[in-house]
């Protein structure tokens, strides 16, 4: 015999699927909008203007110490006290997005603070600088450190959409709770939007894992393999591949053929090694990382 919560949820099923793409929906404009506002604040945070960096650090550090309820009750009731009136889906999506770009720009600015000021140094001593250096130089790794912070911050986004409940919102937790008030059936309509919700946070998860591999493989195919190059006006430079690691190779030795300069780079000093040695010396290393 099928309990009568199981029967119940099967024959609301469309109800239910309906709440499930509404909040699918939600969290995904909620979550682009919240990335690109987010990176605008990250870019005016780590601007030179520092009155605007200072200015926007208190409104962010307000955002992020104001509950999310209250600021969602705050945009779709006390907004009209100003004749601005939305509709309960825009106050929803601005709410979760207004509050989520705060943390993104948080996330990001500490990405940035972790940053070693050797390369930003090395692009602006190569010619970067304003929005070239934001976009070639710095935004790469910040992003790529940032990844699993703001997969964690997609899945706030996820559970935050739960709290639009508040103001009407038909989405997974406004059809769970009609379900269980319209049948009397808590547990099974609860444990189902969780059940749903939880679904939503894995895919979130295995899409993170999946752009973390894309990113390693992309590395690791740009790393300097075992050969030789013959930097324009210098002796043959050989790069000589070390014992396998996490990309195929733990470490390399590069050195002069006339033996005069040689140094051992280890993995993760390899990345960042081009910028560095260009700026010391450009005319020595010249080709040498290409290709």
């Amino acid at each position: 015999m099928i309990p009568r919560g199981i029967e119940v949820l099967w024959e609301q099923r469309d109800a239910v699927l309906s709440g499930l793409l509404t909040t699918i929906a939600i969290t995904v404009v909620s979550a682009l909008c919240a990335v690109l506002l987010g990176l605008t604040l990250f870019a005016l945070l780590i601007s030179r203007r520092r009155s605007v960096a200072l200015i926007l650090a208190w409104l962010i550090d307000l955002m992020r110490c104001v509950p999310f309820m209250l600021f969602c009750y705050m945009i779709y009731f006390g907004l009209p006290s100003f004749g601005i009136v939305v509709s309960n889906m825009t106050a929803g999506i601005a709410a979760l997005t207004l509050y989520n770009a705060a943390y993104i720009a948080e996330l990001l600015r500490g990405s940035f603070a972790a940053l070693p000021a050797e390369g930003i140094e090395a692009g602006q001593a190569f010619g970067f600088h304003g929005s070239r250096l934001l976009l070639r130089i710095i935004l790469p790794p910040v992003l790529l450190a940032s990844i699993p912070m703001l997969g964690n911050q997609m899945v706030q986004i996820i559970k935050d959409s739960a709290f639009l409940v508040i103001i009407a919102v038909q989405e997974l937790t406004f059809v769970a709770n009609e379900v269980q008030a319209t049948y009397y059936v808590p547990f099974a309509s609860f444990v189902c939007a969780m059940l749903l919700y939880w679904v939503l946070c894995l895919a979130v998860e295995a899409g993170v894992r999946a752009v973390l591999r894309i990113a390693e493989a992309r590395r690791c195919r740009k790393m300097p393999r075992e050969g030789r190059f013959r930097p324009s006006g210098h002796r043959t430079v050989q790069i000589l591949q070390g014992p396998p690691g996490a990309c195929g190779y733990r470490s390399f030795g590069i050195g002069r053929r006339d033996g005069l300069h040689s140094r051992t780079l280890r993995r993760r000093q390899v990345d960042a090694a081009p910028l560095h040695q260009l700026a010391r010396d450009p005319g020595q290393w010249r080709g040498l990382f290409v290709g």
